[in-house]
This record gives structure tokens, C-alpha cells and sequence, in this order.
């Protein structure tokens, strides 16, 4: 008969997992809460809700509600920071916002957002554009960008 293996020091095991849970979770939630939407000072809005955050992302809503342009600013597909924003704060795959982007570029019946190498073409790039919205890492906000809450 063939004898389970077993552990010597199952505590240690335990306080092991319960370390490594612990400090998983700890950096989880510091890289969510480094993730801001922010848009250009003119913009009115300092509240956005998912589905609103969503529908600026998929160029759905054209105009802030003074009427004025929305002009939206992304990093690269293949950006870390991109997937992450795109997964933990508009809680969806990048996959579905380049399907949607592709399909308003192929159609013609639609735009596509405007595409930025790093953050800080990201920031200048916002605070100079009125109507502006992007996202970026909370050490590069300055105050030339405003942050806006997704609830």
C-alpha cells in the first residue's frame, strides 16, 4: 500500500500561504489604486460611473454634458499599464476595446482614440486638449490634469 506523503511542519506550510496571501493582495491593491482617469481641466464631470467610463472608452459618448468633445487618449495595445487600466478600472478586456476600435475604423463610422507612446505624452497631451480623458499612473498626474472618480 502506498502511503500519502505528508508534511513534517504543516504549520509552516500555513504560515507560509498565509504570508504569500497577505502580501499578494497587498501589492493587488496598491497597483489598482496607482490607476487614475483623468481628463483635461475643462472638463465638468468628476464623476464617472463604470458604464460611463465605459462608453467613453468605446466612443460611444461624443460630448461631455456642457456639449463639450470628448477626446479620448490611450497607451498602446501592448502596454502593461493599458491592460491593467483596462481590466481592474473599466473592468473589461483590452481585447473587446480594440475590437470595437477596429471595428469603427474599418466601417468608417466612428473614431478611434488618439494613441500615446508613454505617460508623460499621456499628461501633455490631456491637459493640452480641452475635452480630454485618459488614464494614468498617480505619480505622473501634475496639475495640469484633473483626476476623475469611476464608481
Amino acid at each position: 500500500m502506498i502511503k500519502p506523503a505528508t508534511c513534517r511542519y504543516p504549520q509552516v506550510d500555513v504560515c507560509l500561504f498565509v504570508c504569500l496571501l497577505f502580501f499578494s493582495c497587498t501589492l493587488w491593491g496598491n497597483v489598482a489604486q496607482a490607476m487614475e482617469l483623468i481628463a483635461h481641466p475643462s472638463v465638468t464631470n468628476k464623476v464617472v460611473s463604470v458604464n460611463e467610463a465605459r462608453s467613453l472608452f468605446f466612443m460611444r459618448k461624443r460630448a461631455w454634458s456642457d456639449d463639450l468633445p470628448v477626446t479620448v487618449f490611450v497607451l498602446e495595445d501592448d502596454s502593461q499599464f493599458h491592460r491593467d487600466f483596462s481590466k481592474q478600472r473599466l473592468r473589461l478586456f483590452p481585447y473587446r476595446l480594440r475590437r470595437v476600435w477596429d471595428r469603427h475604423l474599418y466601417s468608417a463610422t466612428g473614431r478611434i482614440p488618439k494613441t500615446v507612446r508613454n505617460m508623460t505624452e499621456m499628461i501633455k497631451r490631456i491637459s493640452s486638449t480641452p475635452g480630454a480623458i485618459g488614464y494614468a499612473d498617480k505619480e505622473f498626474i501634475d496639475e495640469g490634469v484633473q483626476v476623475i472618480e469611476i464608481r
